[in-house]
């Protein structure tokens, strides 16, 4: 008989080091890795907890039966990067049913490339092509059989009122159709999207390929219906000794891919562990992060100690002028978070214009996060502070130019011998002056940061227009960050993640925004960071201001 005991772990509380540290338990009993299923929704938590037993020395390759669900799933059917459904499927289905779509907006992901989402698609979908697709996908999660799925159908299930609007123009009959035509699409060229994998393995009743002994499930409050179901199946008392579940359930926040609290809540376990102390969360941002958990009557915080620092929770009513006004260091680890996509976007474009480096977390994306233009703008900040650049620095700028701007050789000894002129350790050695050594590399009169400039803006330099205009307009006035930890994205996207300083933009509710849902993204905001927590105020008021 299978023996099943649930973990509570709460953010910073060490579930993934109880997991590891349960696994070596069953390594020091005399069993081996092939014995353990180690199985998550992510594939940040499969990194964390890959991370972990690196540290104790464990290879990689050692572990056969870990990863996401969908990577399981993968191995399961056998399938490769072919068997996946591409972005011209979703094109050439739509052009021939008549429906439209946007590509620009459908992020379709490989399978070594699923991450905190698990799904192709974006949650906002707002044309009808896109709104359709993600919706289908979503109702396997929750109902798995077509029957089921077609009846969902019918009461529009899971779409809010814009969506329900865009697709009001066609019948449901014909929505249904649609639905078969696309499933029916798939099966001809035996093509799958993520939850396809997770309907035919529970349909079929096919057992996971290899058998297993103990199975460990990290990040259960992300599984929907199907994915636990799956996950039972695999798991069932002919086959595992025992069965780890770690859940908090104030961590549901990717309900729109069908994660739902309540499917874990009811499972029932022959053994409960409580993560008592959390190792990340301060004590005042844990007080709001409880007093989050309160408001939707959630009593799992109970009993459960912050880390020893006291931390911060600051009101900040205007941006712009806090970040001007405090000396930040962008070494620091640093979180801008803000509910929606476009809201992240308009963020960028005023960290952008305020020239504030600032990455990206999951789907947002800046020039920030290519490591050659931050190399160059650091190189342009130190040559104006009078610093010298590194080598790599150097190396990112020699590598955008022309071998015409360059003297003889220096363009291939910075690709074949990147040790010339600079020491393996990055320091100059063979010449007092180092800036005449950089200076030196270009052919024609170049000796100052204006110099270096008048080469960028030359056309063949290999460099985009955006990142053209933001290196001319880059001094030692401006913030160096040759270690830059300053990232910005959705409170969906930090999930896993943390950081010492988290800036949170807050926000009114919609209407057809759950308050369920709402109240734990915020909870996970509030619970990335490890010091200080920033409110940002909405002028309109904000949700998370109320519990301050």
């Amino acid at each position: 008989m299978r023996k099943i005991i649930k973990i509570l772990g709460k953010p910073g509380t060490g579930k993934t080091t109880t997991l590891a540290d349960k696994m070596l338990e069953k390594i020091n009993e005399g069993h081996s890795f092939d014995d353990i299923m180690f199985i998550t929704y992510s594939r940040s938590a499969s990194r964390a907890m890959y991370q972990k037993l690196y540290e104790k020395e464990i290879e990689r390759k050692q572990l056969r039966n870990f990863g996401n669900i969908y990577k399981l799933a993968n191995k399961t059917l056998n399938l490769s990067d072919e068997n996946y459904i591409g972005i011209d499927d979703f094109i050439r289905f739509s052009n021939e049913e008549g429906v439209m779509f946007d590509p620009s907006m459908f992020n379709v992901r490989k399978l070594n490339e699923v991450d905190e989402f698990g799904l192709s698609g974006d949650s906002s979908a707002y044309v009808e092509g896109n709104i359709l697709f993600n919706w289908w996908q979503y109702l396997k999660c929750v109902f798995v059989t077509n029957d089921r799925i077609e009846k969902a159908i019918r009461c529009f299930y899971g779409l809010n009122y814009n969506q329900q609007k865009t697709l009001s123009h066609r019948s449901v009959d014909h929505l249904i159709s649609l639905y078969q035509l696309w499933e029916d699409y798939k099966k001809s060229k035996r093509k799958y999207e993520y939850q396809d994998m997770l309907q035919e393995i529970l349909l079929e009743q096919i057992e996971y390929v290899d058998p297993f002994l103990f199975a460990f499930v990290d990040e259960a409050h992300d599984f929907g219906s199907l994915q636990i179901k799956v996950l039972n199946m695999w798991c069932s008392d002919d086959y595992a000794r025992e069965e780890y579940i770690c859940y908090d359930p104030l961590q549901t926040i990717y309900r729109f891919t069908g994660s739902n609290p309540n499917v874990v809540a009811g499972i029932e376990a022959d053994e409960h562990i409580v993560l008592g102390k959390s190792f990340r969360v301060p004590e005042k941002p844990w007080m709001v992060a409880t007093r989050l958990a309160k408001y939707i009557n959630d009593d799992s915080m109970d009993g459960i100690k912050p880390s020893d620092k006291v931390g911060r929770v600051v009101f900040v009513d205007d941006l712009l002028s806090f970040l001007k006004n405090n000396k930040w260091d962008t070494s620091i680890s640093t979180f801008f978070l803000l509910r929606r996509n476009e809201d992240v976007r308009n963020l960028m474009n005023f960290m952008e214009r305020n020239r504030f480096p600032v990455r990206g977390i999951g789907r947002t994306y800046t020039i920030w996060d290519i490591k050659y233009f931050r190399d160059v703008y650091n190189l342009l900040v130190c040559l104006d502070r009078g610093i010298v650049p590194s080598r790599e620095e150097v190396r990112s700028l020699v590598l955008r130019l022309p071998a015409s701007l360059l003297k003889r050789g220096v363009k291939q000894d910075f690709k074949t011998r990147k040790y010339k002129y600079w020491g393996e350790d990055g320091s100059v050695k063979l010449f007092e002056d180092k800036f005449s050594l950089f200076y030196g590399l270009f052919r024609g009169d170049v000796g100052s940061v204006h110099d270096v400039k008048d080469v960028i803006i030359q056309p063949k330099v290999k460099f985009s227009n955006s990142q053209r205009r933001y290196l001319l307009n880059t001094s030692g006035r401006d913030l160096l960050a040759r270690d830059l930890k300053w990232f910005a994205g959705t409170f969906h996207a930090s999930k896993g993640l943390e950081a010492e300083n988290v800036f949170l933009f807050d926000y009114p509710l919609r209407d057809d925004w759950e308050l369920l849902d709402e109240t734990r993204l915020c909870y996970v905001g509030v619970t990335r960071t490890l010091d200080s927590c920033f409110i940002i105020g909405n002028n309109g008021g904000g949700f998370i201001e109320q519990f301050i």
